[in-house]
């Protein structure tokens, strides 16, 4: 539940133009995920392209293709 909220919080953010904060927050989110749910879930992979979208928006390419 923790990661649901952080990951919509994290896009809220993003979508106000919080950019930094929103990376930041989404990288607590698939944390939070990967713990919950572990590396092999569907649920994870979610959370980290949005993360990576969001290290796009900021010009972090290379990261985000990690």
């Amino acid at each position: 539940m923790k990661a649901a909220l952080a990951g919509a919080v994290g896009w809220v953010q993003g979508e106000q133009g919080k950019l930094d904060l929103s990376v930041a927050t989404l990288e607590e989110a698939a944390a939070l995920r990967e713990r919950e749910v572990g590396p092999e879930s569907w649920r994870l992979a979610v959370a980290l392209n949005n993360l990576g979208e969001g290290l796009r928006a900021l010009g972090r390419n290379e990261a985000a293709g990690r």
